[in-house]
């Protein structure tokens, strides 16, 4: 299948529920296919059956979210991502090609024929990419440069400082440099847009290219997550002057340095904010909509495969009738590739930045909340 036509394909709603209805199954199938082969066969490097079953859980629920979307542009930017992220880690291009026979295999078995026969094509289609990226592309070669050489690569002389600390995990210099960016008047706006979150997509990058591990991404966030914890307490409350938001992410998206940045700013700028973090129950979010009772929900997205969760979201606050004043924003780096996705979600606005965010707010209170 060429460019032109994944572009352009759809597939039918009842192909995806099929699909959607059948994913246990599906996994089921693709788990222990792909187990019986690496007894023989050295396909996943070093990495743990663990790692792999991930892996799998992943791709069903984004190709459930293409499918749904009928967004095959998200398909295609994340595809190198993931198929480059996997062979740093040592998935080797055996296991793509096994992998995405397997998933054949199980939609050929437990879906219907039409259903089967719109869904196959997209599968004969990675798989044909798969292959192009590995004879033609740069993109699956792991690059040469150790973590802290490509931290030296980073053209912000603030952000290389601050990235090369959080990779090194010192917490004290970390809080020093930020503070004394504040002591030198620099808005914490500015702080949080100009350093730390271009920090922690740096980090996030090394993460990724396996050029820093599980552990250092996380000791990254939780210094980061301590910085803004005592700059909220020193430097970020006001008295509320504007309406009340409630920042939030979806159901199964465990990133939150984003959220809570932007949580803050909303305060500074005189908002009633109320910050529930990541990976909030649906059903727990409508009964905290009811406490509450916000005039805006703002919703924070950072994996694409979290992206229907956050539609299912939406859906369940639009069915009642009590939320129909509350206005909806959802953010965040998940939104980057959804062309198509991101205007299917339900939503009232989309910020593709923290800046973004931050003007679509003041906008709603003086044209429509006021």
């Amino acid at each position: 299948m060429d460019d032109f036509r994944i572009h352009s394909y759809r597939v039918s709603e009842q192909a995806v529920s099929e699909y959607e209805n059948s994913l246990k199954k599906l996994l089921a199938m693709v788990d222990k296919g792909m187990t019986l082969l690496i007894n023989d066969k050295d396909l996943i490097g070093t990495n743990p059956l663990s790692v792999m079953y991930d892996n799998h859980h992943n791709h069903a629920k984004l190709l459930l979210t293409v499918l749904t979307f009928n967004d095959f542009n998200m398909l295609e930017n994340i595809l190198p991502w993931v198929i480059r992220n996997y062979s740093i880690k040592g998935f080797t291009e055996e296991y793509f090609s096994q992998v995405l026979s397997q998933w054949q295999n199980a939609i050929t078995k437990y879906l219907t024929a039409p259903s089967a026969g719109e869904i196959l094509p997209v599968y004969r289609w990675m798989a044909s990419k798969v292959e192009y990226l590995y004879r033609n592309s740069e993109v699956i070669s792991a690059p040469a440069e150790n973590a802290q050489s490509l931290v030296n690569n980073i053209r912000d002389s603030r952000v290389r400082t601050f990235t090369g600390l959080l990779v090194t995990g010192k917490h004290d210099e970390s809080m020093d440099l930020i503070m004394s960016l504040a002591k030198n008047r620099e808005s914490l706006k500015e702080i949080y847009t100009d350093i730390i979150r271009p920090s922690m997509y740096e980090i996030g990058g090394l993460w990724e290219t396996d050029k820093i591990s599980v552990a250092h991404e996380h000791l990254a966030t939780s210094i980061v997550l301590r910085i803004i914890t005592h700059f909220y307490s020193d430097f970020v409350y006001t008295e509320p002057t504007k309406g009340k938001i409630l920042v939030t992410a979806a159901a199964d998206e465990h990133h939150e340095v984003g959220a809570r940045m932007i949580a803050d700013l909303l305060e500074m700028e005189g908002w009633d904010v109320s910050y529930l973090g990541a990976d909030i129950p649906t059903d727990d979010l409508i009964r905290m909509l009811d406490s509450v009772r916000p005039d805006i929900l703002s919703i924070s997205v950072t994996m694409a495969f979290n992206l229907l969760q956050v539609k299912d979201l939406i859906t369940a606050v639009r069915r009642k009738p009590r939320f129909n004043q509350v206005k909806i924003l959802v953010g965040g780096h998940a939104l980057i590739h959804a062309d198509k996705a991101r205007n299917m979600l339900g939503a009232d606005r989309i910020g593709m930045t923290a800046v973004d965010t931050l003007k679509i707010m003041t906008q709603w209170w003086e044209e429509e909340i006021q």
